[in-house]
């Protein structure tokens, strides 16, 4: 096991976000977390992450806590964050946000794993001088993505890829989280709102509903669920 959050209760304030949250996630798998909106999905990776701390609970990496790390500790332990909307740095070039990927792997790997970005997503080597505010958003999702790939990282933490991109480049990014795990062997947490697209190339999957785990399982298993057909993919009674 690669990660393992037990018993975790996150806050805002006063608000309480996770409730008792207990999640596995097993080297080379992939693991969806799927939900609603203001489920606490995003809460949950960033709990992750050191920033909120919880309350109360454990996370483990590799079997060390977390809790009481601040996130650049976390992240040096090699889990690095795709977060929802993206958030690259708009007035840098493409070439610079993967270089700051980078600052935590040692620099020796730098342009092999410069390359391997630009193998995955052609488009930022053709793109590398330009601005990064300037991309489409299906190409600052890529961007975002490789600069995570620069830290070499053993976990990676996807949060919401295909939100507001088109659905071609959905297809292709879901297309290299696959390639990602099946030939790199990395390990993946997905949080995606899309819970077909999550589910179909998860190996299991969570269901996370106002801050608790109400199901959890094989993949196929919660995507075949008429509950979860029903709330989440669109089918079902």
């Amino acid at each position: 096991m690669i990660l393992s959050l037990q018993n975790v209760e996150t806050f805002y304030g006063n608000i309480q976000a996770l409730r008792g949250v207990s999640l596995e996630v097993n080297a080379g798998e992939i693991v969806a977390l799927i939900g609603a909106n203001g489920a606490g999905k995003s809460t949950l990776l960033m709990t992750i992450c050191g920033h909120p701390q919880p309350r109360r609970g454990s996370v483990k990496f590799k079997g060390k806590e977390l809790v009481g790390q601040t996130t650049y500790q976390i992240m040096r332990h090699g889990i690095a964050q795709v977060p929802e909307g993206r958030r690259i740095f708009p007035k840098m070039s493409v070439l610079e946000n993967l270089a700051i990927g980078a600052t935590l792997a040692d620099h020796k790997h730098y342009a092999k794993d410069l390359q391997e970005v630009f193998d995955i997503f052609p488009i930022l080597a053709k793109r590398q001088s330009q601005r990064a505010g300037t991309l489409s958003g299906g190409e600052q999702q890529m961007l975002a993505i490789g600069r995570a790939l620069m830290s070499r990282p053993e976990l990676l933490l996807l949060d919401e890829p295909s939100l507001g991109i088109a659905p071609l480049i959905i297809k292709q990014i879901f297309n290299t989280i696959k390639m990602l795990n099946r030939e790199r062997g990395m390990t993946i947490l997905l949080i995606e709102q899309n819970a077909l697209q999550a589910l179909k190339i998860a190996h299991r999957g969570y269901v996370l509903q106002q801050g608790e785990i109400v199901m959890t399982g094989a993949a196929d298993q919660i995507m075949s669920d008429p509950r979860v057909q029903a709330a989440y993919l669109g089918t079902g009674g």
